[in-house]
Protein backbone atom coordinates (compact mmCIF):
# COMPACT_ATOMS: atom_id res chain seq x y z
CA UNK A 1 0.00 0.00 0.00
CA UNK A 2 1.54 3.16 -1.27
CA UNK A 3 2.34 5.76 1.81
CA UNK A 4 5.06 7.99 2.31
CA UNK A 5 6.19 11.13 5.18
CA UNK A 6 6.92 14.51 4.43
CA UNK A 7 8.27 16.82 7.10
CA UNK A 8 10.30 19.10 8.01
CA UNK A 9 12.63 18.32 10.57
CA UNK A 10 12.69 14.45 10.54
CA UNK A 11 14.73 12.37 12.13
CA UNK A 12 18.80 12.84 11.05
CA UNK A 13 20.34 9.73 9.60
CA UNK A 14 22.62 9.41 12.92
CA UNK A 15 18.97 9.19 14.81
CA UNK A 16 18.40 6.11 12.15
CA UNK A 17 21.46 4.74 12.94
CA UNK A 18 21.04 4.82 16.64
CA UNK A 19 17.84 3.86 16.33
CA UNK A 20 18.40 0.83 13.77
CA UNK A 21 21.71 -0.39 14.59
CA UNK A 22 22.28 0.52 11.16
CA UNK A 23 25.95 0.47 9.54
CA UNK A 24 26.44 3.49 6.70
CA UNK A 25 28.21 2.40 4.16
CA UNK A 26 27.89 5.50 2.02
CA UNK A 27 26.80 9.63 3.35
CA UNK A 28 26.92 11.94 5.97
CA UNK A 29 25.25 10.93 9.63
CA UNK A 30 24.26 14.51 9.86
CA UNK A 31 21.79 14.77 6.95
CA UNK A 32 18.56 15.05 7.55
CA UNK A 33 15.96 13.15 5.81
CA UNK A 34 12.67 14.93 4.49
CA UNK A 35 10.71 11.79 5.36
CA UNK A 36 10.50 7.57 5.09
CA UNK A 37 8.76 6.01 1.46
CA UNK A 38 8.65 2.40 0.87
CA UNK A 39 7.18 3.30 -2.31
CA UNK A 40 9.03 4.12 -5.23
CA UNK A 41 5.82 5.18 -7.26
CA UNK A 42 4.95 7.78 -4.57
CA UNK A 43 8.68 9.00 -2.80
CA UNK A 44 9.21 12.22 -2.92
CA UNK A 45 12.92 13.76 -3.64
CA UNK A 46 14.40 14.27 0.02
CA UNK A 47 12.95 11.21 1.75
CA UNK A 48 14.98 7.56 3.27
CA UNK A 49 13.45 4.68 1.11
CA UNK A 50 12.89 1.95 3.54
CA UNK A 51 13.65 -1.63 1.37
CA UNK A 52 11.07 -3.56 2.46
CA UNK A 53 10.74 -7.45 1.45
CA UNK A 54 7.67 -9.38 1.11
CA UNK A 55 5.90 -12.69 -0.19
CA UNK A 56 5.28 -11.19 -3.34
CA UNK A 57 7.53 -7.81 -3.66
CA UNK A 58 11.12 -7.09 -2.82
CA UNK A 59 11.78 -3.58 -2.22
CA UNK A 60 15.38 -4.21 -3.17
CA UNK A 61 14.60 -4.34 -6.37
CA UNK A 62 13.66 -1.23 -6.55
CA UNK A 63 15.98 0.79 -4.69
CA UNK A 64 17.86 2.15 -7.46
CA UNK A 65 14.94 3.21 -8.91
CA UNK A 66 14.19 5.20 -5.67
CA UNK A 67 17.87 6.89 -5.72
CA UNK A 68 17.48 8.12 -9.30
CA UNK A 69 13.93 9.68 -8.30
CA UNK A 70 15.92 11.76 -5.55
CA UNK A 71 15.82 9.83 -2.26
CA UNK A 72 18.28 11.24 0.00
CA UNK A 73 19.43 7.44 0.73
CA UNK A 74 18.31 3.60 1.01
CA UNK A 75 17.89 1.60 3.99
CA UNK A 76 18.59 -2.11 3.12
CA UNK A 77 19.32 -5.53 4.46
CA UNK A 78 22.93 -6.66 4.80
CA UNK A 79 24.61 -7.58 2.16
CA UNK A 80 22.08 -5.85 -0.47
CA UNK A 81 23.77 -2.48 -1.16
CA UNK A 82 26.92 -3.74 -3.32
CA UNK A 83 24.70 -4.22 -6.38
CA UNK A 84 23.15 0.10 -6.00
CA UNK A 85 24.67 2.19 -8.57
CA UNK A 86 26.70 5.06 -7.10
CA UNK A 87 24.68 8.35 -6.67
CA UNK A 88 26.95 11.02 -5.29
CA UNK A 89 25.92 12.16 -1.68
CA UNK A 90 23.03 9.33 -1.27
CA UNK A 91 23.46 7.70 2.11
CA UNK A 92 23.40 3.78 2.17
CA UNK A 93 22.31 1.93 5.21
CA UNK A 94 22.46 -1.79 6.28
CA UNK A 95 20.43 -3.47 9.08
CA UNK A 96 19.69 -7.12 9.43
CA UNK A 97 15.91 -6.63 9.10
CA UNK A 98 14.00 -3.58 7.26
CA UNK A 99 10.96 -4.82 8.34
CA UNK A 100 12.37 -4.07 11.72
CA UNK A 101 14.07 -0.72 11.03
CA UNK A 102 11.11 0.67 10.03
CA UNK A 103 9.42 -0.29 13.21
CA UNK A 104 12.50 1.23 15.31
CA UNK A 105 12.45 4.58 13.28
CA UNK A 106 8.98 4.64 13.93
CA UNK A 107 9.43 3.87 17.58
CA UNK A 108 11.66 6.31 17.84
CA UNK A 109 9.49 9.28 16.62
CA UNK A 110 6.42 8.04 18.48
CA UNK A 111 8.71 8.90 21.48
CA UNK A 112 9.50 12.49 20.25
CA UNK A 113 5.31 13.51 20.64
CA UNK A 114 3.23 13.65 23.85
CA UNK A 115 0.14 12.99 22.27
CA UNK A 116 -2.32 10.30 23.88
CA UNK A 117 -1.79 7.20 22.00
CA UNK A 118 -4.83 4.31 22.29
CA UNK A 119 -4.23 1.14 20.61
CA UNK A 120 -7.49 -1.11 19.46
CA UNK A 121 -7.15 -4.64 18.65
CA UNK A 122 -9.67 -7.88 19.18
CA UNK A 123 -11.00 -10.22 16.56
CA UNK A 124 -14.12 -7.98 15.14
CA UNK A 125 -14.97 -4.53 15.01
CA UNK A 126 -11.47 -2.99 15.30
CA UNK A 127 -11.43 -0.57 11.89
CA UNK A 128 -15.39 0.81 13.74
CA UNK A 129 -14.70 1.21 17.08
CA UNK A 130 -11.23 3.39 15.69
CA UNK A 131 -13.48 5.61 13.06
CA UNK A 132 -16.00 6.21 15.73
CA UNK A 133 -13.25 7.32 18.43
CA UNK A 134 -11.33 9.52 16.20
CA UNK A 135 -15.04 11.33 14.90
CA UNK A 136 -15.44 11.83 18.77
CA UNK A 137 -11.58 12.99 19.52
CA UNK A 138 -11.64 15.10 16.31
CA UNK A 139 -14.36 17.46 17.82
CA UNK A 140 -12.35 18.65 20.15
CA UNK A 141 -8.31 17.89 19.64
CA UNK A 142 -6.35 17.07 16.26
CA UNK A 143 -6.39 13.09 15.71
CA UNK A 144 -4.11 11.13 13.66
CA UNK A 145 -5.54 7.51 12.77
CA UNK A 146 -4.56 4.61 10.66
CA UNK A 147 -6.10 5.05 7.60
CA UNK A 148 -8.17 2.37 6.21
CA UNK A 149 -6.93 -0.85 8.06
CA UNK A 150 -3.10 -0.13 7.89
CA UNK A 151 -3.04 -1.92 10.79
CA UNK A 152 0.28 -4.33 10.52
CA UNK A 153 3.80 -4.02 11.23
CA UNK A 154 3.99 -2.16 7.95
CA UNK A 155 0.91 0.17 8.16
CA UNK A 156 1.41 1.23 11.72
CA UNK A 157 5.22 2.51 11.82
CA UNK A 158 4.00 4.76 8.79
CA UNK A 159 0.97 5.72 10.27
CA UNK A 160 3.36 7.01 13.49
CA UNK A 161 6.00 8.46 11.06
CA UNK A 162 3.10 10.97 9.81
CA UNK A 163 3.00 12.02 13.58
CA UNK A 164 2.55 16.08 13.76
CA UNK A 165 3.53 18.14 16.88
CA UNK A 166 0.21 19.26 16.53
CA UNK A 167 -1.53 15.97 17.12
CA UNK A 168 -3.06 15.52 20.64
CA UNK A 169 -4.67 12.19 20.18
CA UNK A 170 -3.05 9.27 17.97
CA UNK A 171 -5.67 6.33 17.52
CA UNK A 172 -3.66 3.40 16.17
CA UNK A 173 -5.63 -0.22 15.21
CA UNK A 174 -3.52 -2.96 16.03
CA UNK A 175 -4.05 -6.19 13.72
CA UNK A 176 -2.59 -9.75 14.06
CA UNK A 177 -1.92 -12.85 12.17
CA UNK A 178 0.30 -14.63 13.82
CA UNK A 179 2.01 -14.72 17.49
CA UNK A 180 3.60 -11.89 18.60
CA UNK A 181 2.81 -9.40 16.44
CA UNK A 182 0.34 -7.40 19.00
CA UNK A 183 3.82 -7.30 21.38
CA UNK A 184 5.56 -5.68 18.84
CA UNK A 185 3.80 -3.15 17.70
CA UNK A 186 3.00 -2.36 21.05
CA UNK A 187 6.75 -1.86 21.55
CA UNK A 188 6.67 0.52 19.14
CA UNK A 189 3.45 2.55 19.45
CA UNK A 190 3.50 2.41 23.60
CA UNK A 191 -0.04 3.20 24.21
CA UNK A 192 -1.14 4.39 27.03
CA UNK A 193 -4.67 3.09 26.78
CA UNK A 194 -5.60 -0.26 25.12
CA UNK A 195 -8.93 -1.33 24.03
CA UNK A 196 -9.96 -5.23 23.25
CA UNK A 197 -13.05 -5.44 21.11
CA UNK A 198 -13.62 -8.93 21.33
CA UNK A 199 -11.79 -12.46 21.62
CA UNK A 200 -13.34 -15.65 19.07
CA UNK A 201 -12.33 -17.57 16.92
CA UNK A 202 -9.75 -16.12 13.94
CA UNK A 203 -6.55 -16.54 12.75
CA UNK A 204 -6.14 -20.16 13.85
CA UNK A 205 -4.54 -21.08 11.00
CA UNK A 206 -1.36 -19.20 12.78
CA UNK A 207 -2.25 -19.06 16.46
CA UNK A 208 -4.18 -22.57 16.89
CA UNK A 209 -6.50 -21.59 19.25
CA UNK A 210 -8.83 -19.23 20.88
CA UNK A 211 -6.81 -19.69 23.55
CA UNK A 212 -3.72 -18.63 21.52
CA UNK A 213 -6.31 -15.49 20.05
CA UNK A 214 -6.59 -14.41 23.77
CA UNK A 215 -3.15 -15.01 24.77
CA UNK A 216 -1.68 -12.69 21.81
CA UNK A 217 -4.62 -10.02 22.27
CA UNK A 218 -3.93 -9.87 25.61
CA UNK A 219 -0.39 -8.38 24.78
CA UNK A 220 -2.24 -4.66 24.53
CA UNK A 221 -3.31 -5.11 28.30
CA UNK A 222 -0.40 -5.93 29.43
CA UNK A 223 1.92 -2.99 27.65
CA UNK A 224 -0.20 -0.79 29.21
CA UNK A 225 1.55 -1.34 32.62
CA UNK A 226 0.57 0.45 36.13
CA UNK A 227 -0.32 3.79 34.78
CA UNK A 228 -2.09 2.64 31.45
CA UNK A 229 -5.86 2.32 30.96
CA UNK A 230 -7.71 -0.74 29.49
CA UNK A 231 -11.00 -0.73 27.78
CA UNK A 232 -12.48 -3.91 28.88
CA UNK A 233 -15.77 -5.54 27.12
CA UNK A 234 -17.74 -6.44 29.94
CA UNK A 235 -19.67 -8.83 27.89
CA UNK A 236 -16.77 -11.18 26.82
CA UNK A 237 -15.56 -13.75 29.19
CA UNK A 238 -12.32 -13.92 27.50
CA UNK A 239 -11.80 -9.87 27.88
CA UNK A 240 -12.84 -9.81 30.86
CA UNK A 241 -10.17 -12.61 32.36
CA UNK A 242 -7.21 -10.64 30.24
CA UNK A 243 -8.63 -7.52 32.19
CA UNK A 244 -8.10 -9.72 35.05
CA UNK A 245 -4.50 -10.27 34.67
CA UNK A 246 -3.23 -6.33 33.70
CA UNK A 247 -1.70 -4.17 36.37
CA UNK A 248 -4.00 -0.89 34.47
CA UNK A 249 -6.48 0.70 35.69
CA UNK A 250 -9.69 -0.37 34.01
CA UNK A 251 -13.08 0.87 32.74
CA UNK A 252 -15.27 -1.27 31.19
CA UNK A 253 -17.88 -1.28 28.11
CA UNK A 254 -21.10 -3.24 27.08
CA UNK A 255 -24.54 -4.12 27.70
CA UNK A 256 -23.83 -5.91 30.80
CA UNK A 257 -25.26 -4.41 34.25
CA UNK A 258 -21.91 -2.61 35.74
CA UNK A 259 -20.50 -1.51 33.17
CA UNK A 260 -19.00 2.14 32.83
CA UNK A 261 -20.43 2.84 29.65
CA UNK A 262 -23.33 1.10 29.04
CA UNK A 263 -26.15 0.22 26.08
CA UNK A 264 -30.21 0.20 27.47
CA UNK A 265 -33.25 -0.40 25.61
CA UNK A 266 -31.51 -1.24 22.68
CA UNK A 267 -33.36 -1.78 19.15
CA UNK A 268 -30.74 -2.55 17.15
CA UNK A 269 -33.05 -3.30 13.93
CA UNK A 270 -34.56 -0.07 13.02
CA UNK A 271 -35.10 1.07 9.64
CA UNK A 272 -32.98 4.53 9.93
CA UNK A 273 -30.82 2.78 12.18
CA UNK A 274 -29.78 1.15 15.61
CA UNK A 275 -31.25 3.23 18.95
CA UNK A 276 -30.13 3.10 22.03
CA UNK A 277 -29.77 4.85 25.58
CA UNK A 278 -25.92 5.50 26.56
CA UNK A 279 -25.41 5.18 29.90
CA UNK A 280 -22.18 6.85 30.83
CA UNK A 281 -20.88 7.62 34.14
CA UNK A 282 -23.95 8.04 35.89
CA UNK A 283 -25.21 10.41 32.86
CA UNK A 284 -27.29 9.24 30.41
CA UNK A 285 -28.15 10.10 26.80
CA UNK A 286 -30.09 8.36 23.79
CA UNK A 287 -28.17 8.05 20.88
CA UNK A 288 -29.73 7.14 17.25
CA UNK A 289 -26.57 5.24 14.59
CA UNK A 290 -26.94 5.76 10.76
CA UNK A 291 -25.77 2.01 11.36
CA UNK A 292 -27.77 -1.19 12.12
CA UNK A 293 -27.16 -4.10 14.14
CA UNK A 294 -25.27 -5.12 17.84
CA UNK A 295 -21.87 -4.76 16.49
CA UNK A 296 -22.29 -1.25 15.63
CA UNK A 297 -24.08 -0.62 19.09
CA UNK A 298 -20.77 -2.52 20.61
CA UNK A 299 -18.13 -0.62 18.67
CA UNK A 300 -20.14 2.73 20.16
CA UNK A 301 -20.25 1.58 23.43
CA UNK A 302 -16.37 1.40 23.25
CA UNK A 303 -15.98 4.22 21.05
CA UNK A 304 -17.64 6.31 23.91
CA UNK A 305 -15.30 4.61 26.80
CA UNK A 306 -12.54 5.74 25.45
CA UNK A 307 -13.85 9.03 24.29
CA UNK A 308 -14.33 9.47 27.94
CA UNK A 309 -11.38 8.13 29.31
CA UNK A 310 -9.80 10.79 27.28
CA UNK A 311 -11.98 13.98 28.45
CA UNK A 312 -14.49 13.93 25.36
CA UNK A 313 -18.11 15.45 26.49
CA UNK A 314 -20.91 13.47 26.51
CA UNK A 315 -22.80 16.27 23.96
CA UNK A 316 -19.44 15.33 21.75
CA UNK A 317 -19.94 11.62 21.83
CA UNK A 318 -23.71 11.62 21.05
CA UNK A 319 -23.06 14.22 17.74
CA UNK A 320 -20.51 12.53 16.38
CA UNK A 321 -22.20 8.95 16.98
CA UNK A 322 -24.93 9.67 15.22
CA UNK A 323 -22.51 11.52 11.98
CA UNK A 324 -20.90 8.50 11.66
CA UNK A 325 -21.97 6.19 9.05
CA UNK A 326 -20.71 2.61 8.04
CA UNK A 327 -18.26 2.43 5.18
CA UNK A 328 -18.32 -0.20 2.37
CA UNK A 329 -18.14 -3.76 3.65
CA UNK A 330 -18.71 -3.65 7.37
CA UNK A 331 -22.32 -4.04 8.00
CA UNK A 332 -22.87 -1.32 5.24
CA UNK A 333 -27.00 -0.96 3.85
CA UNK A 334 -27.71 -0.25 0.76
CA UNK A 335 -31.11 0.21 -0.40
CA UNK A 336 -31.60 -0.86 -4.09
CA UNK A 337 -34.26 -0.74 -6.60
CA UNK A 338 -37.61 -2.82 -6.26
CA UNK A 339 -37.29 -2.87 -2.86
CA UNK A 340 -34.31 -4.65 -2.59
CA UNK A 341 -32.26 -4.26 0.58
CA UNK A 342 -28.18 -4.95 -0.09
CA UNK A 343 -26.20 -5.74 3.35
CA UNK A 344 -22.54 -5.32 2.09
CA UNK A 345 -20.31 -6.81 4.97
CA UNK A 346 -17.45 -7.99 2.64
CA UNK A 347 -14.75 -6.59 4.19
CA UNK A 348 -13.88 -9.54 6.02
CA UNK A 349 -15.06 -12.75 8.18
CA UNK A 350 -15.07 -14.80 10.96
CA UNK A 351 -17.81 -17.50 12.96
CA UNK A 352 -18.80 -14.25 15.12
CA UNK A 353 -19.32 -11.56 12.95
CA UNK A 354 -20.81 -13.95 10.01
CA UNK A 355 -23.69 -15.04 13.04
CA UNK A 356 -23.56 -10.90 13.69
CA UNK A 357 -24.40 -10.22 10.03
CA UNK A 358 -27.22 -12.97 9.93
CA UNK A 359 -29.20 -11.86 12.43
CA UNK A 360 -29.38 -8.22 10.44
CA UNK A 361 -29.83 -10.03 7.73
CA UNK A 362 -32.89 -11.76 9.17
CA UNK A 363 -34.09 -9.62 12.03
CA UNK A 364 -33.53 -6.20 10.58
CA UNK A 365 -36.59 -5.72 8.54
CA UNK A 366 -39.33 -7.70 6.17
CA UNK A 367 -38.90 -9.43 2.92
CA UNK A 368 -36.85 -12.79 2.22
CA UNK A 369 -33.91 -13.58 3.47
CA UNK A 370 -30.90 -14.08 0.98
CA UNK A 371 -27.49 -14.91 2.43
CA UNK A 372 -24.72 -15.08 -0.10
CA UNK A 373 -21.71 -16.27 2.16
CA UNK A 374 -18.07 -16.71 1.24
CA UNK A 375 -15.59 -18.62 2.97
CA UNK A 376 -14.24 -18.08 6.54
CA UNK A 377 -10.22 -18.18 5.83
CA UNK A 378 -7.33 -18.61 8.34
CA UNK A 379 -9.72 -21.32 10.83
CA UNK A 380 -7.67 -24.00 10.74
CA UNK A 381 -8.21 -27.49 12.33
CA UNK A 382 -11.74 -25.63 12.87
CA UNK A 383 -12.52 -24.98 9.22
CA UNK A 384 -14.84 -27.50 8.69
CA UNK A 385 -17.47 -27.20 11.96
CA UNK A 386 -17.01 -23.68 11.45
CA UNK A 387 -18.33 -23.74 8.12
CA UNK A 388 -21.05 -26.22 8.63
CA UNK A 389 -22.28 -24.50 11.83
CA UNK A 390 -22.32 -21.45 9.90
CA UNK A 391 -24.99 -23.39 7.48
CA UNK A 392 -27.08 -24.25 10.96
CA UNK A 393 -26.92 -20.90 11.73
CA UNK A 394 -28.13 -19.36 8.57
CA UNK A 395 -31.52 -22.19 9.07
CA UNK A 396 -32.18 -21.60 12.57
CA UNK A 397 -32.09 -17.49 12.05
CA UNK A 398 -34.44 -17.79 9.05
CA UNK A 399 -32.54 -17.69 6.00
CA UNK A 400 -34.61 -18.55 3.05
CA UNK A 401 -32.18 -18.48 -0.12
CA UNK A 402 -28.70 -19.59 0.79
CA UNK A 403 -25.88 -19.32 -1.72
CA UNK A 404 -22.43 -20.86 -0.06
CA UNK A 405 -19.91 -19.79 -2.12
CA UNK A 406 -15.94 -21.24 -2.99
CA UNK A 407 -14.23 -24.80 -1.92
CA UNK A 408 -16.19 -24.97 1.41
CA UNK A 409 -19.53 -24.33 0.32
CA UNK A 410 -20.54 -28.35 0.86
CA UNK A 411 -20.01 -27.78 4.38
CA UNK A 412 -22.06 -24.51 4.74
CA UNK A 413 -24.80 -26.52 2.53
CA UNK A 414 -24.50 -29.57 4.96
CA UNK A 415 -25.23 -27.76 7.69
CA UNK A 416 -28.27 -25.42 6.65
CA UNK A 417 -29.78 -28.58 5.13
CA UNK A 418 -29.30 -30.59 8.43
CA UNK A 419 -30.88 -28.04 10.34
CA UNK A 420 -33.50 -26.72 8.56
CA UNK A 421 -37.49 -27.93 9.18
CA UNK A 422 -39.72 -28.67 6.32
CA UNK A 423 -37.48 -27.35 3.61
CA UNK A 424 -37.84 -24.48 5.01
CA UNK A 425 -34.70 -23.17 3.42
CA UNK A 426 -33.44 -23.51 -0.18
CA UNK A 427 -29.40 -23.76 -0.89
CA UNK A 428 -27.48 -23.35 -4.06
CA UNK A 429 -24.11 -23.95 -4.17
CA UNK A 430 -21.57 -21.89 -6.38
CA UNK A 431 -18.02 -22.70 -6.70
CA UNK A 432 -17.28 -19.00 -7.31
CA UNK A 433 -18.15 -15.39 -7.39
CA UNK A 434 -18.74 -15.83 -11.43
CA UNK A 435 -21.27 -18.26 -10.51
CA UNK A 436 -23.21 -17.01 -7.86
CA UNK A 437 -23.87 -13.96 -9.47
CA UNK A 438 -25.63 -16.56 -12.62
CA UNK A 439 -27.68 -18.15 -9.74
CA UNK A 440 -28.52 -14.64 -8.13
CA UNK A 441 -29.90 -12.97 -11.46
CA UNK A 442 -32.08 -16.03 -11.95
CA UNK A 443 -33.28 -16.05 -8.38
CA UNK A 444 -33.58 -12.60 -7.02
CA UNK A 445 -36.83 -10.63 -6.66
CA UNK A 446 -38.26 -7.55 -5.66
CA UNK A 447 -38.24 -6.77 -1.67
CA UNK A 448 -35.43 -9.51 -0.62
CA UNK A 449 -32.88 -8.67 1.51
CA UNK A 450 -29.58 -9.67 0.49
CA UNK A 451 -26.17 -10.30 2.66
CA UNK A 452 -22.74 -10.79 0.82
CA UNK A 453 -19.86 -11.38 3.61
CA UNK A 454 -16.83 -13.31 3.18
CA UNK A 455 -13.40 -13.20 4.25
CA UNK A 456 -11.09 -10.90 2.17
CA UNK A 457 -9.65 -13.40 0.31
CA UNK A 458 -12.79 -14.80 -1.13
CA UNK A 459 -13.32 -10.98 -2.57
CA UNK A 460 -17.16 -11.03 -2.37
CA UNK A 461 -17.08 -7.24 -3.17
CA UNK A 462 -17.58 -8.32 -6.83
CA UNK A 463 -21.12 -9.83 -6.06
CA UNK A 464 -21.92 -6.76 -4.53
CA UNK A 465 -21.18 -5.11 -7.39
CA UNK A 466 -22.93 -6.90 -9.88
CA UNK A 467 -26.01 -6.89 -7.78
CA UNK A 468 -26.05 -3.20 -7.60
CA UNK A 469 -26.73 -3.77 -11.56
CA UNK A 470 -29.04 -6.07 -11.66
CA UNK A 471 -32.02 -3.58 -11.29
CA UNK A 472 -30.37 -1.85 -14.04
CA UNK A 473 -30.43 -4.80 -15.94
CA UNK A 474 -34.31 -6.09 -15.29
CA UNK A 475 -35.57 -2.45 -15.97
Amino acid sequence: MPMSLVRQEFLSLREILDATGGALLAGDPQVRPLGISTDTRTLIPGQMFVALRGERFDGHDFAASALAKGACGVLMERGRGSSLPHYPGAALVEVQDTLFALGEIAGKWRRLHNATFVGITGSNGKTTTKEMLASILERSRSVLKNKGNLNNRIGLPLTLLELRHHHKAVVLEMGMSEPGEIARLCRIALPQVGLITQVARAHLEGLGSIEGVAREKGELFHALGAHGTALVNLDDPWVVRLASRCEAHKVSFGFSQGAMARAAEVEPFRDKGARFRLELAGDSVWVCLKAHGIPMVRGALAAAAAAWVLGATLSDIKEALEDFRAFGGRLHVISLPQGKVLIDDTYNANPVSMSAALELLCRGGSGRSVAVLGEMRELGASTASAHRELGETAARLGVKLLVPVGKWASWVAEGALEAAENGEIEVRKASNCEEAIEILRSLISPGDRILVKGSRAAAMETVVEALKSFPAEAD
